[in-house]
């Protein structure tokens, strides 16, 4: 038991060494993890358009070869 008025997130919390970029795909803003050769990860969109996040190319987790 911890007696502590810190989140138990805050405690046990891991470095997160990750960089994230915007980039634009197919006219979509996104937020991506470069992962080399020209590839990136989706990790977020950023758009209002619901149609957007209907599409599978674009779901979180996908790997794009970006320009």
């Amino acid at each position: 038991m911890l007696y502590t008025i810190l989140s138990i997130d805050e405690i046990f919390e891991e470095p997160d060494e990750r960089t994230f970029v915007t980039a634009q795909f197919q006219g979509v803003n996104l937020i991506v993890e470069p992962i080399g050769d020209g590839r990136a990860r989706v990790e977020r969109i950023l758009s209002t358009d619901p149609e957007h996040f209907l599409r599978a190319d674009l779901a979180p987790g996908s790997i794009l070869r970006l320009p």
